[in-house]
């Protein structure tokens, strides 16, 4: 259940299983596990909270949702929405994938905000109402500019190289010493980054929007169930790194808080 009593986030709405960006591969994950709980949950929810409400509380939402669907239908502005869409794609798929650089993630941010401007002044090519699927693209054309920009400056924000959220101007440098002393001592250096980086950005980036402005905000991630630790495939002295990572910092952890 999400902060709105009564409803439920099943699928690839549920954030959860996510890092610094989405990971094609937890869509599966998210859709299966989520809906071996929720589901069930759902139906317990309706057999004990289930009540009659008066249309009245519905009658607004439909009210300023019709008003919206009007307004698409009889818009007359220059800016055809394919366009925008193929303009936000385009920019999206150049600069905010796995590899993402601040300078390309602010133009991004400028362009979206340009985007957002011109759908304002959006025509539609279809003033019917029956099955107009251009109002429809319109309608989700509005999402995508909220999310492209939800997604852009949340990256921008966020200083670090986790994953598919790879900064690699932020990447924590790979020992490359060729005796065990110059090794130990390195991943000595790089386990106090991985710690400081931790420290910082180990949190899911909150976005809230009204309508208005997006606020963006931090929530902590909790690694109570799974402790955190180094990825350290591919790194030379991966062993050693795990083993400092033992000694100097899970350790001292665990004993602080015996």
């Amino acid at each position: 259940m999400t902060n709105v009593t009564g409803l439920y986030a099943i699928g690839e709405a549920d954030y959860q299983y996510h890092g610094g960006n989405r990971l094609g591969a937890n869509s599966l994950l998210s859709c299966i596990f989520t809906g071996l709980f929720v589901a069930p949950g759902i139906r317990g929810y309706i057999d004990t909270h289930a009540v009659d409400i008066p249309s009245s509380l519905l009658d607004g939402r439909k009210k300023a949702e019709q008003d919206r669907h009007n307004e698409l239908v009889k818009s007359n502005g220059s800016e055809n929405p394919r366009t925008l869409h193929d303009e936000l794609g385009d920019t999206m798929t150049r600069n905010v994938t796995v590899v993402r650089n601040n300078t390309a993630l602010a133009e991004t941010v400028s362009k979206v905000a340009e985007l957002k401007e011109r759908y304002k002044n959006m025509g539609s090519p279809d003033g019917g109402n029956w099955t107009n699927q251009s109002v429809a693209f319109a309608r989700a054309l509005d999402d995508m500019i909220t999310m492209a920009e939800v997604i852009a400056q949340g990256a921008l924000m966020r200083d670090e190289c986790r994953g598919a959220h790879f900064k690699p101007e932020f990447n924590i440098a790979s020992p490359d010493a060729h005796d065990d002393a110059g090794l130990r001592q390195q991943a000595v250096e790089w386990c106090k980054k991985f710690h400081a980086k931790n420290e910082k950005w180990l949190k899911s980036t909150v976005a809230d929007y009204n309508g208005g402005d997006v606020q963006y905000a931090y929530e902590e991630v909790d690694t109570t169930l799974v402790p955190v630790r180094p990825r350290t495939y591919g790194l030379k002295g991966a062993e050693i790194i795990e083993e400092v990572w033992q000694e100097q910092f899970v350790k001292k952890t665990t004993a602080g808080t015996a």
